[in-house]
């Protein structure tokens, strides 16, 4: 039998210490014969209403030409984000006035808006879509280990025995 004192400080940030995590398709984002204009974004929430002019408007994206064509650059931008910070003009719809907005790859923003949350109060379909774009997988920080280490095998008494186990100092009084 292992033991481990479980404490929060000594657990991975990115899954918290569970060894998983949802990590992200990628490749179910795109389709690369459309264009940015043509709804290449497969992802209703960026391929229509005000998000989607996050790509189609940023000046260094083509949002005519079909993602198959895009420069490496052009994916990297597209992907994750641009080399500098870049403010992109949003127009509203209702009024006219344009905003700047900070631009953000499609894959940081998917990441922060849908798997950096609880997404169980969204729309039941909006669910399912962002979880068509992810699979359960071992944690990319921790490579699965949930950011602990196995410091002690054997039986409650022994480890209780186990001088330098603060676990057993911890459970000696309880055992």
């Amino acid at each position: 039998m292992a033991y481990s004192f479980n404490h929060p400080l000594g657990m991975c940030p990115a899954c918290t210490g569970l060894g998983e995590q949802l990590n992200l398709r990628e490749d179910t984002l795109f389709d690369e014969s459309k264009s940015l204009r043509e709804g290449a974004i497969l992802f209703c929430q960026f391929s229509s209403g005000w998000q989607t002019h996050l790509w189609q408007n940023n000046p260094l994206l083509d949002a005519d030409k079909p993602l198959r064509d895009f420069t490496d650059k052009e994916w990297q931008t597209l992907r994750y984000g641009s080399e500098k910070p870049l403010k992109v003009g949003i127009r509203s719809n209702n009024t006219g006035r344009v905003d700047m907005v900070d631009y953000e790859g499609v894959l940081p923003r998917f990441r922060r808006l849908y798997l950096s949350r609880d997404i169980s109060k969204l729309k039941r379909g909006l669910q399912e879509e962002i979880l068509s774009h992810v699979e359960q997988g071992p944690c990319t920080a921790c490579g699965g280990t949930a950011g602990g280490e196995v410091v002690f095998e054997g039986t409650p008494a022994r480890l209780i025995a186990f001088p330098e186990s603060k676990t057993g100092r911890y459970l000696k009084d309880s055992l």
